[in-house]
């Protein structure tokens, strides 16, 4: 995306993990400012309640650096979060709803994995019972108001996952 963007006459700037390793920081030219992945330390061998408070810190984590970052830096005309997953959203929603109608950037918030599944009985989707499923869609209907002004922008990686998330949550995804 980014040489495609730059090619256009566009700025890009990069952020990324504040612990990522220096030669991709170097190959991609980012800014080490967003907080260290939550991911590997999933499946460790801790209680569950303990998992799962990783997904409210993580977010309170995003929320500080994202503020961070737009104190900082310009506001772009649209800002690009290439992988969201229900511990970033635990942040970029608190976030928007705080300071994005303040903000003159536009948000693409892309979700190439999402707890939707097929129901077994109807085939219909339908979310994971799972604390976590259940937590996807409400903090996506606390973005309703964005999502209907053109602020924010859903995208799905493919048409059926975009058509299972328009179902479940009654929000346009691109």
């Amino acid at each position: 995306f980014k040489r495609e963007l730059e090619a256009c006459g566009d700025k890009v700037t990069t952020f990324c993990d504040r612990k990522a390793e220096r030669w991709l920081v170097e190959a991609l030219s980012a800014v080490p400012a967003l907080p260290p992945s939550i991911w590997p330390r999933m499946s460790d061998e801790i209680p569950r309640w303990r998992r799962f408070a990783r997904y409210p810190l993580h977010g309170w984590r995003t929320l500080l650096a994202w503020r961070r970052i737009f104190r900082s830096h310009q506001a772009p005309d649209v800002v690009f979060v290439p992988s969201v997953y229900t511990h970033h959203l635990c942040g970029i929603v608190p976030f928007l709803r705080l300071f994005g109608r303040r903000l003159t950037s536009r948000f693409l918030l892309f979700f190439p994995c999402t707890p939707v599944t097929k129901d077994a009985q109807s085939g219909l989707p339908t979310f994971s019972p799972n604390a976590t499923a259940r937590l996807f869609p409400w903090l996506l209907r606390q973005l309703r108001p964005m999502v209907e002004s053109g602020k924010v922008l859903l995208g799905a990686e493919t048409r059926g996952m975009r058509s299972a998330l328009q179902t479940t949550t009654g929000l346009p995804f691109h």
